[in-house]
């Protein structure tokens, strides 16, 4: 359920019992999931700015825009893709 971000949350807040091998591969996980964003997010910038370059106006919707928004951690709102909104005919 994509839910991961959630997860690992929980259990760093002592909300979710786990052994301590559960907690090392949460560890593990919470790496994973930071790499990941990283990795997103600097591709999204980098996609911005070349539309931007090119005279292409975009607007960055749902999932990285509301993670970086509306969550307390950007890791809590699951995303694998990437919307933008681009304007019709919006080119030097």
């Amino acid at each position: 359920h994509r839910l991961n971000g959630l997860l690992v949350a929980a259990i760093a807040r002592g909300e979710l019992p786990v052994t301590a091998a559960q907690r090392a591969e949460i560890a593990d996980l919470e790496v994973e999931l930071t790499l990941a964003r990283m990795w997103h997010e600097r591709r999204t910038e980098e996609i911005v700015e070349l539309l931007g370059g090119a005279g292409i106006e975009t607007r960055v919707l749902k999932g990285p825009a509301l993670a970086s928004l509306d969550y307390t951690d950007p890791q809590w709102r699951p995303t694998q893709d990437l919307d933008l909104l681009v304007r019709h005919g919006n080119t030097r």
